[in-house]
């Protein structure tokens, strides 16, 4: 027989009954049941009258007790509480409890029974219940500080568990929420440093130690200990142990090394665990229960699958690492904490949204928030057809993840400026050069310092050294190269370099492919990488982007502006690249001057410092016969690149080569002393 009724109790006071929210009862309501779900056996009435109405005369005590009874049963809709023998009783069968629950999954050792343990411990006993009584308010502070101990204690286990069955997010996850419990703890954060290191997160792990130091100075007035220390230089130095005596429980299973290709165990406990340099620092991502908001309760399982499909095209997102719908669907409701959401799951960002469907129509509405300064990065909303749901819900998820990944690089971005440079990873300085390159064409110059000091520290950050390649090939395109011939070559080799260590990657994979196609590698091989990847992440706006610009070097133009046209559908607001000028080129190429002419002028505007939209243009209007203008537009060109004639032996047809070349010999490119 199902529960009729279910009481929350950890976090904010929540009861149903018959699957009907109970609301506004009475705060001596709420404490009478937390009494006797956690006592767990028959509480005298004088016992009971005594704690919740401690200042009242014995006569007063009862008379409210029977009224608080009244209250409960009769707004419960049934017999929630019993009175017998003087006593007062709760049908365990009929309620279940998310404290009992707690409580008793709390004491075991399984990693699956543990996670569970920990999503429903979402907050201290009844947070938000004021002061009852000077009786029942010492019981509920010692009632708060023993569950809160076993939340803990469950914690460091399930950090345990997940470490040895190496799930270093997982890990990380519930030693950030250990802390988060008591942030005083000098070894729960010594934990959690040392999982984040484990990750392959160094950065976080450093920062991760400024924060506990400062902690102890300001709240105790001392320094971490040796033990946190000595950890420092291991992290530092390359390598980290994880101690089955300091940090990590005693009783942890054996742990792993992760620095070789086989990942067996090892029998020793204490082995130095050494940082895989491949292992790169992710950014972490929740996507909590989309609501329901329709008039028609059926319609939530719409709602749940279009939540579950954002969850599974996030998760190709090789960057990203997507919390478990397990833990974040546990997150519902109209009013969630989202910063609180991001302590316990230890999340940078919430996916969160709405589906409302009526009349054979659909509209999912979401928002990506960063969970510390809940600061709304990105929203939108999809209006689609119900006719076909699973349609609906692909839709949804490829319009979200195209829209939300290349925010979040632009955010990973921005947070890597203010971090000192002593405490800059690797990663960092890839995202800076990331970010660097999209604002304007003309700072790859400037990105490509950061990134080879990211490939020197991390030979293998294939991000970096895919994104060197397109570096090098921009050098080049856009007639900036001192050396094209050492770019070229160093890009070629940058590019395969990054498909040795990341052949999974899409993002790697995007970039290396486009810079492959420019450098002369065969444009079936680079179409077929550029497939696999937009296979891998069909999501991926940037790869529908390197698509669309292979398709125009192979010389098929109508698949150019699909392609690029579905790449900028995806990413409407953020550059993902330089979309414009390949549509105008497209249009110019085909004959449509008119449509070239508009979205080149769109492109230029875009960005001043890139050259081949200027190009195009100049091309296109030699062609219309307005040699006036053209001239113009190559005044412009000469004013940002020294060699305003292209190199054009990446474009595979001699006929739109010739096409193009001969509109800017017409628009007077051949006369132009270059330098």
């Amino acid at each position: 027989m199902s529960a009729r009724f279910r009481l929350s109790l950890l976090g904010t006071f929540a009861l149903e009954a018959d699957g009907r929210a109970v609301g506004n009862l009475p705060r001596k309501a709420q404490a009478l049941l937390a009494l006797l779900v956690l006592r767990d056996r028959p509480t005298s009435r004088e016992k009971a009258a005594d704690l919740l109405w401690t200042a009242s005369a014995p006569d007063q005590a009862r008379h409210s007790l029977r009224q608080t009874l009244w209250v409960l049963n009769s707004q419960a809709g049934g017999n929630l509480i019993f009175t017998k023998d003087g006593g007062l009783w709760l049908d365990h069968d009929s309620i279940v409890s998310d404290a009992a629950e707690f409580i008793v999954l709390a004491n075991t050792a399984d990693r699956e029974t543990l996670s569970r343990c920990a999503a429903l411990y979402r907050g201290c006993l009844l947070e938000n219940l004021s002061s009852v009584s000077p009786g029942f308010d010492e019981w509920l502070l010692s009632e708060r500080a023993r569950l809160s101990d076993l939340a803990i204690q469950a914690l460091r286990r399930l950090a345990d568990a997940e470490a040895a069955a190496r799930d270093f997010d997982a890990a990380v996850t519930a030693a950030a929420r250990l802390v988060a419990l008591d942030e005083l703890r000098e070894d729960g954060h010594r934990l959690l440093i040392q999982l984040l290191a484990a990750a392959g997160r160094r950065g976080e792990a450093l920062r991760q130690f400024k924060v506990c130091s400062g902690i102890l100075r300001r709240e105790l007035d001392v320094a971490p200990d040796p033990d946190t220390l000595a950890l420092l230089r291991q992290i530092r130095g390359g390598a980290v142990r994880l101690d089955a005596g300091r940090g990590m429980s005693p009783t942890s299973p054996a742990l792993y090394r992760v620095a070789d290709d086989e990942r067996r165990p090892t029998a020793d406990p204490i082995a130095p665990f050494i940082l895989a340099p491949a292992l790169a620092e992710k950014a972490r991502i929740a996507v909590l229960p989309f609501r329901n908001i329709s008039d028609n309760p059926d319609h939530g399982h719409l709602a749940v699958g279009v939540a579950e499909e954002i969850i599974t095209a996030l998760s190709r997102v090789s960057w990203l690492s997507v919390t478990s719908p397990n833990l974040s669907f546990s997150y519902h409701g109209p009013t969630v904490d989202l910063r609180r959401i991001g302590y316990e799951l230890g999340v940078q960002y919430v996916v969160e949204g709405s589906v409302l469907a009526a009349g054979g129509r659909s509209r999912t509405t979401y928002r990506l928030v960063e969970t510390k300064t809940g600061e709304c990065l990105a929203s939108d909303r999809f209006d689609l057809p119900l006719d076909d749901i699973f349609d609906l819900q692909e839709k949804v998820a490829l319009g979200v993840t195209g829209a939300v990944e290349p925010v979040l690089q632009a955010a990973e971005a921005t947070h890597s400026l203010g971090r000192p440079a002593e405490l800059l990873t690797p990663k960092d300085l890839y995202l800076r050069s990331f970010a660097m390159a999209l604002s304007s064409g003309a700072r790859f110059r400037e990105a490509l310092p950061l990134l080879e000091q990211a490939m020197a520290q991390d030979p293998h950050l294939a991000p970096a050294a895919a994104w060197a390649s397109v570096g090098r090939m921009r050098l080049v395109e856009d007639g900036r190269s001192d050396n094209p011939a050492s770019d070229c070559q160093k890009g070629t080799d940058h590019a395969w370099h990054a498909l040795e260590v990341a052949s999974d990657d899409p993002g790697v994979i995007t970039n290396c492919a486009l810079a492959l196609a420019y450098f002369g590698e065969d444009i079936g091989l680079t179409t077929g990488l550029i497939d696999r990847a937009l296979k891998l992440n069909p999501g991926h706006a940037r790869g529908w982007h390197v698509s669309g610009m292979l398709r125009f070097y192979a010389g098929n133009l109508d698949d150019t502006i699909q392609h690029v046209g579905t790449s900028m559908r995806l990413s409407p607001r953020w550059r993902v690249g330089w979309g414009k000028t390949w549509i105008g080129a497209a249009h110019f190429l085909s004959g449509r001057f008119n449509e070239g002419v508009a979205m080149l002028k769109l492109a230029i505007q875009e960005d001043p410092s890139f050259p081949d939209p200027y190009r195009f243009l100049a091309a296109c209007y030699a062609h219309m016969n307005r040699l006036d203008k053209a001239r113009q537009i190559v005044a412009q060109l000469c004013k940002i690149t020294p060699a305003p004639m292209p190199d054009t032996t990446h474009m595979r047809s001699d006929g739109q080569r010739e096409m193009l070349v001969t509109g800017l010999k017409l628009a007077g490119i051949a006369s132009v002393k270059r330098v």
